[in-house]
């Protein structure tokens, strides 16, 4: 009787182990049918509603120079980088700019834009 009640008990705990790994077969492949701009919405908390409009390479100057991407949405201008393990996010919405025009890099070349 011993050796029976030791053979259902290893038999329930390897059906619980299989299950878990199909939840989490089930729910990596959630993640996978996400599109490219569901993520980014879902990353940057923006409304289900948004368009991405266009994406460009640049770099954020503050303190320092980050290269990134600008994300450009129906109503956000989003920025994102991860440099050296330093990950930056940026989100503005275009109801909050008061100023947007081209800038100049290095006093030089008319290729920034100046967002305020």
């Amino acid at each position: 009787e011993e050796e029976e009640e030791e053979e259902e008990e290893e038999t329930v705990e390897v059906e619980v182990e299989e299950s878990k790994e199909k939840e989490k077969k089930s729910e990596s492949k959630k993640k996978k049918k996400m599109t490219r701009v569901e993520r980014l919405r879902e990353y940057f908390k923006l409304p289900s509603d948004e368009e991405l409009l266009d994406e460009f390479l640049c770099a954020l100057h503050k303190k320092i120079l980050l290269q990134g991407r600008m994300y450009v949405f129906n109503n956000f201008v989003c920025f994102y980088s991860s440099v050296f393990g330093y990950q930056k996010q940026k989100r503005i919405p275009f109801k909050d700019v008061t100023l947007m025009e081209k800038a100049k890099t290095a006093g030089i070349f008319n290729n920034a834009l100046y967002i305020v």
